[in-house]
């Protein structure tokens, strides 16, 4: 058994004028020493002993007790007490600086700060730049970040006197750590290593920590695990070392990590960082209770905001796990006030508590601080860009389109950016339908599930697109996926069914198949009852059909599920605009705009304006109405226009008010202005239509007319847009073209009152004009008489059908006159049109037989000169032959009789003399041994003759003036 050697302080009293003694070790108990010390009045430095052992044995609240009461009660007259005086402030001080950083209540900690102000200016005035009092000033504004400043002065100036001194360098390492100047910091650690190395455990942390800040991990490990080996029981290494070992995210480095954090907490359980790390553990693990406790602990712990922050941010995830919002938001909410700058989860998650509370602006703000640090932080930009979807507005679409495309392109292999991109880009269907391919072409290949809401999308994109082929191919594809999904429950089944359903009715209406549409409709009715577009679409289908009756029951029956639904409403006020009923239309119109007064529907806005403009055409001849109702019609487009200065509809109604009094040039150049902000609507087409043919530019109008039809209804013909192109066609007098017009209407819409009237007129017109021609031939009359005939009957159809249309029946009657007046006029000019014929017809009969006697007389005439021509050239022929004959026998005779044999080296040749060579032509001709010479010379000259009669035969006609 070892003892240890016994310490004690002597000292002599002057209250007892003796010396006392006092043992340092043990140390007797505390309240002896200070009465003794209090009886005694020893000198100061003797209380300083007694204070500083106290201290060393670990009770500190014992030194303050002996300090605080020598200050009272010590004796301060002898030499160098002064400097004593100066240990015992500046130890007090420092005592109450420690307090005060490990106090947790602000006011506490603010009376420490205060307690340690006065004992250092005490101290000022006896040693005011004494080194340990300069730092322990310099620590003290250290504890107070704004006093950053006076702290680095103080420090400059103890190393300015001394630059190796190492509480001086490490406080200006700590003053460069909270500036954030790492590396300054790092050399003042490494400086004072040099002079301790192998003690102070903290200062290895302290470099560790710049390490890691610095990013060279590896280096911060092993300074932590020295710290470890020169300190087994540092908790900062430990913490420190746990948490680059959990980060490396590995089983068995989490594992380790744990096992670090678990012994720093059994060394130090009011660490409260440790507590944090350990309550972010057990968040992982499900185990709220343990984090919520975990972090409670720290706040209480700790006064330092980055740490506090985080328990805070514990306690909101905690919160927001459980789906308490409102505890959440304010957990969150302090965490973000106390986060430094590059602390972006707090943001984060208040971002989504607004979300939840769908205050997208004030999300907005919180995912834009975090990706102001974490620009690249997925989640965040698709969360920010569905903020910016929900909040709506062309602005904010923009937004959300920039971010997902910048999203795509860092990884363009997110299906989900993808889809997200296509939901921003919904108001452009083909880009949106292209990035909604895109998404599935990469999901196919992974054999991932695909949700049928995007096949859903997919086929409502192609409809907008008008390609009902491929849009009814993927509702189909929809449907198949729900039948072959194991991940939909059947709560989430039946609606989207539904859905698809309905959507595939629409398809079919597009089709022509309005029975399959209404069969689709009615089955989505039974299973969800409430389902009120599919009443809506079934009273639509009756009313083209003109079953306006039915039509108002279905509309009715949606009303009876939603009282309040605008769209029903604005049906049925639809169908009384059909029945001309203004006065019910206007009221249903009123009733859906005042619904909402702050915001009213533009539709029924614009409807009513449109009723007010019926009115202004209906009272054309009344001036003060028609200035009434078109100061309202104004009106209400202005106020539309002051609400949404993009509204097309509300200019052009505005345009429509105008050519309605005759400002015809205003009015064409809203139009204008219209149609060059979108060429998609149809009614200003027609209104610029309108315009020129009131400008009596016809020829402008039929070019608009035309645009119109081929723009809007190639696909499905509109009997009213070829109205127009008929009636501009008429005005121009091209009635031919507006005949064929009118022909191509009744030809969709038999009984086309309107088309048939126009068409009437037309028939009357050219009938008209036919009989006005100076030479009417019968079959102009003819015609005249068979199309005013026509024209007769169909007029007394329009008028017996007046009430379906427009015209005036006494129109039709005055119409039916004319053309009675015209058959009448016809009649007489049928019969001089006949008689006028028969008398051409015999003039044409006569004037044929004169022109038939001349031609058999020319005939004969040439005949008779053949004749003579054919006899002639036979008479020549005939004496041409008898001379040919003649002249043959005269040669043959005098080549036979000149004949002699002859002798010598010639005898074998014959001279033949040709009555047409000269002397110089004489040919030698060498005879052939025959068995008949004299045959053999008859032949030759047989031959010669044959030849020369075929020269003539052939050359004759140039010798025929020898004959």
């Amino acid at each position: 058994m070892s003892t240890e050697a016994s310490e004690i302080v002597t000292f002599y009293s002057n209250v007892s004028q003796k010396h006392v003694q006092l043992n340092l070790n043990p140390l007797p108990a505390p309240d002896e020493v200070i009465k003794t010390l209090t009886n005694e009045k020893p000198h100061l430095k003797h209380w300083i002993t007694f204070a500083k052992r106290f201290y060393t044995s670990g009770k500190p609240e014992i030194y303050c007790e002996i300090l605080e009461k020598a200050r009272e009660a010590a004796n301060f007259e002898y030499g160098d007490s002064e400097a004593d005086q100066m240990k015992m402030l500046d130890g007090l001080a420092a005592y109450y600086v420690g307090l005060a950083k490990r106090e947790t209540s602000t006011e506490a900690k603010q009376e420490h700060i205060i307690k340690a102000t006065r004992l250092y200016t005490a101290a000022d005035k006896i040693i005011m730049f004494n080194e340990d009092h300069l730092l322990g000033r310099a620590f003290l504004c250290l504890s107070e970040s704004e006093k950053i400043d006076q702290a680095e002065a103080q420090l400059g100036f103890v190393l300015d006197q001394n630059p190796n001194n190492p509480l001086g360098m490490i406080g200006k390492a700590r003053i460069n750590f909270m500036r954030n100047e790492i590396k300054l910091a790092l050399g003042f650690y490494r400086s004072v290593l040099k002079q301790f190395p192998d003690n102070l455990p903290f200062l290895r942390v302290a470099i560790g920590i710049c390490l890691y800040k610095l990013g060279k991990l590896q280096n911060a490990k092993l300074a932590f695990e020295r710290a470890l080996e020169l300190d087994p029981r540092c908790s900062s290494a430990l913490t420190a070392l746990a948490i680059i070992t959990i980060n490396e995210k590995s089983a068995d480095s989490i594992r380790n990590g744990m096992q670090l954090l678990t012994k720093a907490y059994s060394i130090d359980p009011r660490n409260p960082l440790v507590l944090n790390l350990l309550g972010d553990h057990f968040f992982y693990k499900n185990d709220y209770e343990k984090v919520e406790k975990l972090a409670s602990q720290a706040l209480q712990l700790t006064n330092n905001n980055h740490v506090r922050s985080f328990s805070f941010y514990l306690l909101g995830k905690c919160c927001h796990v459980k789906e308490n919002n409102d505890s959440a938001f304010n957990y969150y909410y302090q965490s973000a006030q106390l986060a430094s700058a590059k602390f972006t989860l707090p943001h984060y998650g208040l971002g989504q508590i607004y979300m939840m509370r769908e205050e997208f602006q004030n999300a907005i703000d919180c995912f834009e601080k975090v990706l102001s640090i974490n620009s690249q932080n997925v989640e965040t930009i698709k969360l920010l860009c569905l903020c910016y979807l929900k909040l709506g507005g062309t602005e904010n679409m923009n937004k959300a389109k920039d971010l997902y495309k910048k999203l795509v392109v860092l990884f363009p292999e997110d299906d989900e950016a993808w889809i997200g991109l296509a939901h921003a880009q919904f108001s452009d269907p083909k880009e949106s339908l292209t990035s909604y391919l895109r998404a599935i072409e990469i999901k196919v290949p992974k054999g991932v599930f695909i949700l049928p809401e995007i096949y859903n999308n997919i086929g409502s994109l192609y409809f907008r697109l008008n390609e009902f082929v491929e849009s009814k191919k993927y509702f189909e594809l929809a449907l198949n996926s729900l039948e072959s999904s194991t991940v939909l429950t059947e709560s989430t089944h039946k609606p989207i069914t539904a859905t698809l359903r309905y959507n595939l009715g629409r398809v079919y209406e597009k089709f022509g198949n309005i029975q399959q549409a209404e069969t689709m409709y009615q089955e989505v009715l039974k299973d969800f009852p409430d389902y009120i577009e599919c009443y809506l679409r079934l009273g639509d289908i009756l009313k083209h059909r003109g079953d306006f009756r039915a039509s108002s029951e279905w509309f009715n029956m949606a009303l009876m599920i939603d009282p309040e639904n605008s769209e029903a409403w604005l049906h049925i006020a639809n169908l009384h605009l059909k029945k001309q009923e203004f006065g019910p239309a206007q009221k249903k119109f009123e009733k859906v705009r005042s619904r909402n007064p702050d915001s009213p529907d533009q539709y029924a806005w614009l409807s009513l304006g449109n009723i007010w403009l019926s009115l202004v055409h209906s009272s054309s001849h009344d001036p003060v109405k028609k200035r009434k109702f078109s100061e309202r019609c104004l009106s209400i487009f202005k106020s539309v226009l002051k609400r949404n200065p993009k509204n097309i509809c509300a200019a052009n109604g505005i345009g429509c008010v105008l050519a309605y009094n005759s400002y015809a040039s205003m009015a064409r150049d809203i139009f204008s202005q219209c149609r060059e902000a979108t060429a998609d609507i149809m009614d200003i087409w027609l209104n610029l239509g309108h315009i020129y043919m009131e400008s009596k530019q016809y020829n402008n109008a039929i070019k608009m007319y035309e645009g119109c039809y081929e723009k809007f209804c190639n696909k499905t013909p509109n009997p009213e847009v070829l109205i127009y192109l008929a009636r501009a066609f008429y005005k121009a007098q091209h009635y031919g073209k507006a005949k064929r017009v009118l022909l191509k209407i009744m030809f969709y819409t038999a009984r086309h009152l309107v088309a048939l009237f126009n068409l009437s007129l037309i028939l009357q017109k050219n009938a008209y004009k036919l009989l006005q021609k100076e030479r009417t031939t019968l079959a102009d009359v003819q015609t005249a008489i068979a199309e005013l005939e026509l024209a007769q009957r169909n007029f007394s159809i329009v008028e017996d059908d007046s009430e379906q249309c427009r015209i005036d029946p006494r129109a039709c009657q005055n119409e039916k006159k004319a053309c009675s007046d015209l058959l009448i006029q016809a009649g007489y000019q049928l019969k001089r049109a006949k008689k006028h014929d028969e008398q051409e017809a015999e003039l044409l009969r006569i004037h044929r037989s004169k022109l038939e006697e001349l031609a058999r007389v020319k005939n004969e005439e040439q005949q008779r000169e053949l004749e003579n021509q054919r006899i002639k050239e036979q008479e020549m022929a005939q004496k041409r032959q008898e001379y040919l004959k003649s002249v043959q026998q005269t040669l043959l005779h005098t080549v036979v009789t000149e004949e002699k044999p002859k002798k010598g080296k010639n005898k074998n040749l014959d001279i033949i003399v040709d009555d047409h060579d000269s002397d110089d032509s004489i040919q030698p001709i060498r005879k052939r041994k025959t068995d008949d010479g004299k045959a053999s010379k008859t032949k030759k000259v047989a031959t010669l003759f044959e030849n020369w009669n075929e020269e003539q035969e052939v050359s004759g006609s140039e010798h025929d003036d020898l004959f």
